[in-house]
């Protein structure tokens, strides 16, 4: 049977970047994939345009474990990746910080990858699941797959989380793995997702795309946070909310969701401005007697926006705004910045774009991606309990993951000598 120095588990982003990294440096590698082809689920990234990394950076940028994050971030940060791009032909765009292929296609970054996986190094294995690893007596990795057997003396599990679950049919076979040699899975939730909310059937606003900010609560008067604020382009749906905003705050709602407790989302569908702003615009005003409340709040929001605002108050639609007191303009006003909508589930699996949640960090090596009590075995990307915010994020821990396990891998080989 032939050995291997590495057998790799994913074909995805960090996948094949650690084996190109590897492969430059002559070592033999077996990167096993279960779909029929490489990279597959990079495809969809970025809408299809496929933003790859990003220049703004902070330490709030990961969640699960972001000390973690952040440490393997430290050594392989975004100025890395560019350079990683530029070394496999990837020309690159750049917009407020956002870093994108120059054709605006993701497939130009999936076919890179792959033209750049040094052939006389790199064997390809698709379309096989890995169904068991076992570490030998002789310190060496014996990985059972859907058809055939292979040795390694290093693995690599970079077999990506549960998002996006039609690119990856067996879901949970990377946790399977990790478990097996003695890692904790911590729960796993969809994460970068729309939200649903019930009430939202009631209100006409489906298709209707708004700035505002988001907020989760674990109660009704929101007073307990679940996350940050989020401010950005809303949508609205006949089932909830969605957009960048909603998807920025999606992971918290999927954990308390599934832990049983309850969400409420408070959106403010006025962020620019305070309540002394609208008070003055307000009285500054000048109109008929005969313009109604839905009429003014018109010169506000969308006319259906306007209509599940003032159904959250006590005024009816058809009254003239000049009839509204001190007290029920106040009212209005609240309900425009702090509309809450209980939600009650998450777009699912299928359409979230990352998972929440995944193998434990704290018996992993942060400086090589090795594991703790199994050694010679190391994590990249998405299986680890690592998610990223929306902006290219992801992709990048898993272009910085396969890094530095690239660089672990090569120093655990070298000890083997």
């Amino acid at each position: 049977m032939k050995r291997y120095d590495c057998i790799i588990i994913g074909g995805g982003a960090a996948g094949l970047t650690a084996a190109i990294q590897l492969g430059r440096h002559k070592r033999s590698v077996l990167l096993i994939e279960q779909c029929k082809e490489l990279g597959k689920k990079l495809y969809a990234t970025g809408n299809g345009r496929c933003n790859f990394t990003n220049s703004h950076y902070d330490e709030q940028t990961y969640r699960g474990d972001g000390a973690f994050a952040n440490a393997v971030y430290e050594k392989f940060p975004y100025g890395n990746t560019l350079l990683f791009m530029h070394s496999i032909g990837v020309l690159q765009q750049e917009k407020d910080g956002y870093f994108y292929p120059y054709t605006n296609q993701a497939k130009t970054v999936v076919t890179a990858l792959i033209q750049a996986l040094p052939e006389d190094f790199v064997e390809l294995c698709l379309d096989r699941v890995v169904k068991k690893v076992v570490r030998t007596e002789e310190k060496i990795y014996h990985v059972t797959t859907s058809y055939g057997e292979f040795e390694g003396k290093c693995i690599l599990l970079a077999s990506g989380g549960r998002a996006s679950t039609s690119f990856a049919p067996e879901d949970k076979a990377g946790y399977n793995l990790a478990e097996q040699l003695g890692h904790n899975i911590t729960p796993l939730y969809p994460a970068l997702c729309a939200l649903h909310g019930e009430a939202a059937k009631s209100y006409e606003w489906k298709g209707i795309r708004a700035n505002a900010s988001v907020r989760l609560y674990k109660d009704a008067g929101c007073e307990e946070p679940l996350g940050p604020l989020c401010q950005g382009e809303l949508q609205l749906t006949d089932y909830g909310i969605s957009g960048i905003p909603v998807f920025q705050v999606s992971r918290y709602a999927a954990a308390a969701l599934g832990e049983g407790e309850s969400v409420y989302a408070q959106i403010d569908f006025l962020p620019e401005y305070s309540y002394r702003d609208l008070a003055v615009l307000l009285n500054q005003a000048q109109f008929s007697e005969k313009v109604t409340i839905l009429q003014y709040l018109c010169g506000y929001l969308q006319e259906p926006l306007a209509r599940a605002v003032i159904a959250g108050s006590s005024l009816q639609p058809e009254n003239p705004i000049t009839s509204c007191t001190k007290e029920q303009w106040e009212g209005l006003m609240r309900c425009a910045k702090q509309f809450v909508l209980p939600i009650t589930g998450t777009a699912g699996w299928n359409q979230a774009q990352v998972t929440a949640g995944g193998v434990e960090t704290r018996l992993i090596d942060s400086g090589t991606m090795e594991s703790k009590i199994s050694l010679g075995c190391f994590f990249a990307g998405e299986v680890l309990d690592v998610d990223g915010t929306c902006g290219g994020y992801n992709l990048q821990f898993a272009f910085s993951s396969a890094m530095v396990a690239a660089q672990g891998i090569e120093a655990r080989l070298e000890k083997m000598k």
